[in-house]
């Protein structure tokens, strides 16, 4: 059912309220009866395991059915799962740039595209006017001098970033 709140792109108010219909409620309903029919027959042959997953279910079901309280509320965590998993990648790869600054110039590449995959194409066109001023020097945006490490790591990405968005449209 998730997923097609998630294709059907439907508010968080129409989302609480198809979590918590009639139908649904029915059905998170039997799995708490057929819950307690696990755990009323304690001589049914199961592993340590599937005990120790049924009691934890039991133990924390108003926790794990939370996400009903609240359209906003996630069932999974695959926002913050994807929002990691750049972050992950780039540690690992980190190892192989051969200098810390070939570390610093993709750290900073991919905080900005990350940034920009979050936020959208309306970030994508503020960083690129942002990008435009620092490379012309404009509104307080300075060029870098030649001891400004970060600053010349910026506009080096500038530089690349306005590459690529000037070739594609925005």
């Amino acid at each position: 059912m998730e997923d097609t709140y998630r294709r059907e792109k439907l508010t968080p108010d129409e989302i609480y309220r198809r979590r918590n219909s009639k139908k649904t409620t029915e059905i998170i309903e039997k799995l708490r009866m057929e819950l307690y029919d696990l755990l009323a027959n304690p001589e049914e042959s199961r592993s340590e395991l599937m005990s120790k997953a049924l009691n934890y279910l039991k133990t924390f079901w108003n926790q794990i059915f939370a996400y009903r309280n609240d359209g906003e509320y996630s069932i999974d965590n695959m926002a913050a799962e994807r929002a990691t998993r750049p972050i992950t990648v780039q540690r690992k790869n980190s190892l192989f740039f051969g200098s810390v600054k070939g570390i610093q110039n993709s750290a900073i590449y991919n905080a900005f595209i990350e940034t920009c995959k979050q936020a959208g194409s309306l970030l994508q066109g503020l960083l690129l006017q942002t990008a435009q001023r620092i490379k012309k020097g404009k509104n307080g945006l300075r060029k870098p001098s030649s001891h400004d490490n970060m600053q010349i790591i910026i506009v080096k990405f500038v530089n690349s970033f306005l590459d690529g968005c000037l070739q594609a449209p925005v």
